[in-house]
């Protein structure tokens, strides 16, 4: 169960950063994915919160806790996750690790045969998806 209602439709970005918004509603820092079927559909949301009052102390934790969420993805019915991070975002630099973080997820998750659809990122007042930033855009398709 998750603490975020699930859409009962096919799910858009708009949708996804509505539950992104929503869990900076319920926790301070956190890793999430939302689990997707063929069509779209949520079918749940996992969540790893921070143990602690600090953001992820690195990018090697936040590799570390998306690896576990992809495993945790593993049922029949998924063919897409979208991640989100909740904590600090800054609004004024895109970090190349980063960048390196989501290229490496898409990776790991098309070798597990999972489409990762975005990852979102944020702080309750900024939302960044990478997705839109490296033009990939939303298509389960493109896997």
């Amino acid at each position: 169960m998750t603490a975020v209602p699930l859409p009962d439709s096919p799910i858009q970005p708009a949708d996804a950063i509505g539950i992104a918004l929503e869990l900076c509603e319920h926790y301070l820092f956190v890793q999430s994915a939302i689990l997707l079927d063929e069509d779209l559909y949520c079918r749940d949301v996992i969540t790893m919160a921070s143990t602690a009052d600090t953001p992820w102390h690195s990018h090697l934790d936040a590799r570390t806790i998306t690896t576990r969420l992809l495993s945790s993805a593993f049922q029949p019915s998924t063919c897409a996750v979208v991640a989100i991070t909740v904590g600090v975002v800054d609004s004024e630099v895109l970090y190349e690790a980063d960048l390196e973080h989501y290229r490496a997820t898409m990776s790991l998750a098309g070798a597990c045969g999972i489409k990762l659809l975005d990852w979102l990122a944020t702080d309750g007042d900024i939302v960044r998806s990478y997705a839109e930033i490296t033009g990939v855009g939303w298509s389960i398709d493109a896997a």
